[in-house]
């Protein structure tokens, strides 16, 4: 592996230069870049501008894994007080801004406002054969190839598959009113999208103990032969100060993991919040959490979002407050009315309700 500070330099420049051609995209005539804000787009007066900020915007969304490393970076710069570009503020503004989306069936939907439960799915039931295995394959591949036959042949490797038995985790998309996530995901087009913040949701779920974790997927082609990824590497660089330590490393990695996806699915533009069962049960065992926080069940791990809030001293209806919108799947019969009634049933009065605008047949 490389020298992990020349590796961070490299993806330091990286990103920079990716955000050049961003800013770029934004200010192709070199316009002043306060007129991009989002109330005085329309003043601009090129159209082609118009559709650089567009193209600008679909980089963005395309390639979210790597746009939130910079967006973190923005962050620090702020967390500093130190100067942002109005590039900067426009990119942090933007991602601040995503809606993320969540396809399901009505009956799932009602379920989960029923039981004030989130329900994150273990990998294992996940419908990408390689899901959580792709990481482990890599570095065996990349990395171990000439000293071991096996993946699991590598010590401490085979633990990784292990560890991820302790993750659950729930998708979202940036994508809204997708009609192939309609297709897949939403009852065939006959359930429900929960539309929530960004914003909103990453705050709701921030913790002292890091229970959850929260990233864009990376997506890669799953060749016969794995070579060298440059982002990947990147990202697990610094994992591997921890080669002396096979506990941290496996848990470190374990994150990165989670996060890596088939290349087939690059359409979904996932974004996925993760749970670490193992940290709820420590904590547990500590005292520092409630024991009707959470629960194992089907093999998926529901988070009583109730008693979330009293353990974050919350005052809130969580649903009111995550929910920024509901959609009515496209194929569906369910009226406007009826999910609002839904809804009102469980003190959410004030959450916007439409119907789908994809043209989605259900045959």
């Amino acid at each position: 592996m490389s020298n992990n500070n020349d590796l961070n330099e490299k993806f330091n420049n990286f990103l920079n230069n990716v955000f050049s051609i961003y800013s770029n995209l934004l200010n192709p005539e070199g316009k002043n870049p306060s007129s991009l804000d989002k109330e005085q787009i329309d003043d601009i007066s090129s159209v082609m501008s118009k559709e650089f900020i567009r193209i600008a915007d679909r980089m963005m969304y395309s390639n979210l894994n790597i746009f939130f490393h910079i967006y973190l970076k923005i962050c620090d710069k702020l967390k500093r007080q130190a100067k942002i570009s109005k590039e900067e503020k426009y990119l942090f503004n933007k991602i601040n801004s995503i809606n993320i989306h969540h396809y399901t069936s009505i009956s799932n939907f009602q379920n989960i406002l029923k039981s004030s439960q989130l329900w994150f799915s273990s990998f294992d039931s996940m419908n990408d054969s390689e899901e959580g295995k792709f990481l482990k394959n890599y570095i065996h591949e990349v990395y171990f190839r000439d000293k071991f036959k096996t993946a699991d042949d590598v010590p401490n490797l085979k633990k990784l598959e292990e560890y991820e038995k302790k993750l659950y985790s729930i998708s979202f998309s940036t994508e809204a009113d997708d009609s192939s996530q309609w297709d897949r995901y939403g009852d065939k087009g006959c359930g429900v999208c929960i539309v929530f913040s960004f914003k909103a949701f990453s705050q709701f779920f921030y913790n002292q103990f890091r229970f959850f974790e929260t990233s864009p997927i990376l997506y890669f082609s799953y060749l016969d032969k794995l070579e060298h990824n440059f982002l990947l590497d990147c990202q697990i660089a610094s994992v591997f100060n921890y080669i002396s330590k096979p506990e941290i490393l496996i848990e470190e990695l374990s994150h990165y993991a989670i996060f890596v996806k088939n290349q087939t699915f690059f359409h979904e533009s996932e974004l996925r919040l993760t749970a670490d069962f193992s940290k709820f049960e420590k904590e547990k065992l500590n005292v520092a959490i409630p024991s009707d926080l959470y629960k194992i069940e089907s093999n998926k791990f529901k988070l009583n979002l109730l008693n979330w809030c009293k353990f974050k001293r919350l005052d809130i209806n969580p649903f009111a407050s995550l929910f920024h919108k509901i959609i009515i799947g496209p194929c569906s019969k369910t009226s406007v009315d009826d999910i609002k009634k839904i809804l009102k049933n469980h003190g959410i009065k004030t959450v916007a309700v439409e119907k789908s605008k994809s043209t989605l047949v259900n045959k």
